[in-house]
């Protein structure tokens, strides 16, 4: 039974990956031209993100943001712990 419910929940991340990716990345493609600062640009690739985060239900806690300087240059680096790294970066820096 843990295969089957293992199987079935490796399909359901998977269509919903796709599903979602063809959704937001064509909102993307066509953002250009309709916000040319492309602040709608970021804003597809972080509900592309929480999309993804949430249909695979993983929940991201970030701690410490208090401390950051936001308004400076930085580098942010992943441990890539999983797959969902890049996701959780998108969700959750400014």
């Amino acid at each position: 039974m843990k295969r089957i419910r293992r199987f079935v929940q490796g399909a359901w991340d998977l269509f919903a990956t796709a599903v979602f990716t063809a959704f937001w990345a064509s909102l993307a493609t066509i953002s250009p031209l309709l916000s040319p600062s492309r602040r709608l640009f970021f804003a597809c690739a972080r509900w592309w993100s929480r999309s993804i985060l949430w249909a695979v239900r993983a929940r991201v806690k970030r701690t410490g943001g208090e401390h950051v300087a936001w308004d400076e240059p930085m580098i942010v680096m992943s441990n890539h712990v999983s797959n969902l790294d890049i996701l959780c970066l998108f969700t959750q820096l400014p």
